[in-house]
């Protein structure tokens, strides 16, 4: 019995302390979702380039897709349910606005690639690829809203955010 109680302490303490977030571990757990997101937007990236241009066949990309969407869908609902950290609700709301503008650029920009074909014309290739150069203006538009309100909490709780260094 008195093992069961000392388990159930040691749960009930770790458990607590999975929920104790400084201001800190709040935005890294809110940056983490936009790296994450920056990474599997570049392997659809990266598997666009590796892409025959001749035969045209972009349905390679709808897996890729696919998974992104699905990040993007959970990781709403995840931040939208967070429990603000000391005045976190501007910086968590910006992430929340980024995410669905991302929805938005693959729902106008990515899924275009997978209905061209063979019978394609370069001209329609052209267009679609326009459309993501133009959503893409926008998506640095929302980042550096995330970037605002990352910075204006860091200030707010006296914490610099790191940069990472560039290769």
């Amino acid at each position: 019995m008195r093992l069961f109680n000392i388990i159930f302490i040691l749960l009930v303490f770790a458990s607590s302390q999975s929920f104790a977030q400084t201001p800190v571990e709040y935005n890294n757990k809110l940056a983490d979702v936009i790296v994450n997101l920056y990474n599997k937007g570049q392997a659809w990236g990266n598997k666009l380039a590796e892409l025959d241009t001749t035969s045209k066949d972009y349905a390679k990309l709808t897996p890729i897709r696919k998974n992104i969407e699905h990040y993007i869908d959970s990781e709403i609902i995840v931040v939208k349910k967070m429990k603000d950290v000391a005045g976190s609700e501007k910086y968590r709301e910006a992430i929340v606005t980024f995410l669905k503008s991302e929805s938005d650029m693959i729902k106008k920009a990515f899924i275009p690639f997978e209905k061209l074909n063979s019978a394609s014309t370069d001209t329609e290739v052209k267009t679609v690829i326009d459309g993501l150069t133009a959503a893409s203006k926008g998506e640095a538009e929302h980042l550096q809203a995330v970037t605002a309100a990352q910075k204006e909490y860091a200030d707010k709780n006296g914490f610099k955010i790191e940069v990472p260094a560039s290769n």
